[in-house]
């Protein structure tokens, strides 16, 4: 993503119709980050399962 992070930006402007700055300055950077987040996080999943339901609701 941030090799190709003005071309994405591009791309998520001409999709969305919002200022390319902001594209470029938030959206791409962001999802770059959240992406190499979970993909650290990946190893480290050792079978654990957060409990759901509607106890858990807020």
């Amino acid at each position: 993503m941030e090799r190709h992070g003005e071309e994405l930006a591009l791309l998520e402007t001409l999709d969305t119709g919002k200022p390319i700055r902001h594209s470029l300055r938030d959206d791409i950077p962001g999802a770059a980050r959240a992406i190499r987040w979970y993909a650290e996080a990946a190893d480290k999943v050792y079978g654990e399962v957060a409990p759901t339901g509607r106890a858990n609701w807020r």
